[in-house]
């Protein structure tokens, strides 16, 4: 039925195969990806072998303008195990190389760099925010300088800068999340007061000196056991948690540094 029901859709809008990727080509231009996917898909499963190759590749560029990173990476491994075009494979490497940049997988998007062969100073550029992901600053540096046209007038100037940016910036290593999690352990909520957190440092330090001035108080005026079973388990839990929640905060902002580092480090390179 659904061979059937796909037929009669096709000679029902009285389009052939070009006219449906045409049609597929012209939703995915005005960002209807799921729909556009739908009819190159349709359009794939009637496809011979002169335009399977043109689909699958259309197929996993959709994928990739809708974010779907994955899914983009497999239509494209699958056009580059079909195709005997060098130029073509080449152009496949690249985009998978990217789709792994975006997943975050910088030591697989390296492996793929490495095998591409195109400009050289684009796939410097891929290199550099590779290691940068894996941080290694200098060698981030170092790339994005191969990225640079040396002969351009305003080279040194864009080359200080990113040495500024990417060269002994603490900024990139600051709130150290080992730091963070030993203030907490030594004094609740200083870990959290370290990485900018203020109120919530304060919060947890009041809450967990209550409990424990409870827990004192208690094995002082009645027994220790009752103060053990009774409040300690609650001063451990907020203990605890102060030291997770102080090491999360100081990775989130280092994480939000590096982020406003690599938007300028950009910022130089396509200024």
């Amino acid at each position: 039925m659904w061979l059937i029901s796909n037929y009669f859709a096709l000679c029902g809008l009285g389009q052939n195969r070009i006219q449906t990727i045409e049609f597929a080509d012209s939703l995915s231009l005005v960002g209807n990806y799921n729909l556009s996917l739908k009819y190159y898909q349709r359009a794939l499963f009637f496809s011979d072998d002169s335009n399977r190759i043109y689909l699958i590749n259309r197929i996993g560029e959709v994928h990739f303008a809708a974010k779907n990173y994955s899914e983009a990476s497999v239509f494209f491994h699958e056009a580059m195990e079909l195709t005997e075009n060098e130029k073509l494979k080449n152009t496949l490497n690249l985009q998978i190389a990217i789709c792994n940049i975006y997943q975050k997988n910088f030591e697989k998007a390296l492996e793929q760099l490495l095998t591409v062969v195109s400009n050289e100073k684009n796939n410097a550029f891929y290199i550099g925010i590779c290691y940068f992901g894996l941080n290694d600053f200098e060698k981030t540096f170092d790339f994005f300088l191969l990225s640079l046209d040396s002969t351009q007038v305003d080279f040194e100037h864009k080359k200080q800068k990113l040495s500024i940016l990417l060269c002994d910036n603490k900024k990139l290593t600051r709130p150290k999340v080992k730091t963070a999690r030993m203030l907490s352990m030594i004094v609740p909520g200083s870990g959290l007061a370290y990485c900018g957190d203020w109120q919530n440092g304060a919060n947890s330090l009041i809450l967990n000196s209550v409990l424990l001035y409870a827990c004192v108080d208690i094995a002082l005026k009645y027994h220790p056991i009752d103060a053990v079973v009774g409040v300690f388990p609650w001063f451990w839990r907020y203990y605890r948690s102060g030291i997770k929640n102080a090491a999360r905060c100081a990775n989130r902002k280092q994480t939000e540094h590096k982020n406003e580092v690599l938007n300028e480090a950009i910022d130089v390179l396509n200024q």
